[in-house]
């Protein structure tokens, strides 16, 4: 059974669900949370308050992307603002509707706080990873410089196809929404790398650390003292997430 299969099956059986870290270490786990909704969804208001309170109880263990879409209201501004790159995630995950929440690229398809909870704790505990991760970040004006390291103790990748993503978030803003919402939490705001990600298996070894350096303009963020950059390597084709990393 692969790990895939065995993580759904193992969810299904205890109904639960879990996720994220704020900074990654050797051999530890940091679990990505990557929520799909937008500002006129009524289920994405119910569900984002669970959500945030697990992910805020459990920092240091987790992080999250908020992507928007399109659907329910084609005027939701964080999406209109990077629409070629939320549609990409939108399309790359194949969501039909919103909210959908992936943990280290898994579906969540019981969208509860003890679900989620739970899945945390089995990526910590029983997804060992044999990749390490870390990011830095600086700022000039309004110019954000992000450059991810990441190394490895694998000397053959056979074919996987793993990619690189680096993406700035904001952390906390305030927005009155059409949905009721005013507050959002770990909103996508750009992409350093394309939406497709960098592929580093050809640049990668045990000898060698894959280094990628990347940048874009924040200004049109509300506070750049809400500026969070997330790294992550994920499985292009099994969407798995290996190894995240987050810096505030």
């Amino acid at each position: 059974m692969n790990i895939r299969t065995y993580f759904i099956a193992a969810l299904a059986c205890i109904g639960l669900y879990t996720a994220v870290q704020a900074q990654n270490t050797t051999g530890k786990r940091l679990v990505l949370i990557e929520e799909f909704t937008n500002t006129g969804c009524g289920p994405c208001a119910s569900w984002s308050p669970l959500l945030d309170s697990c992910i805020n109880y459990r920092l240091g263990d987790v992080i999250a992307i908020k992507y928007h879409s399109v659907y329910p209201e084609n005027t939701d501004p964080f999406y209109l603002e990077n629409k070629e790159a939320q549609q990409a995630k939108v399309d790359y995950y194949n969501v039909t509707g919103v909210p959908t929440t992936f943990v280290n690229g898994i579906e969540l398809t019981n969208r509860s706080y003890a679900a989620l909870s739970s899945a945390i704790t089995y990526c910590l505990t029983d997804q060992p990873t044999s990749f390490n991760l870390t990011i830095e970040k600086s700022l000039v004006g309004q110019q954000l410089t992000a450059k991810a390291t990441l190394t490895t103790e694998i000397a053959d990748f056979g074919t996987r196809d793993l990619r690189l993503h680096v993406v700035a978030i904001e952390e906390h803003l305030e927005r009155v929404c059409s949905n009721g919402e005013t507050e959002l939490n770990y909103t996508m705001r750009s992409m350093l790398t394309s939406p497709e990600g960098e592929k580093v298996v050809e640049q990668l070894s045990p000898q060698q650390p894959f280094v990628f350096s990347g940048e874009c303009n924040i200004s049109h963020f509300y506070s750049e003292n809400q500026l969070g950059v997330v790294a992550f390597l994920q499985d292009h084709n099994t969407h798995e997430v290996l190894a995240t990393a987050y810096i505030g």
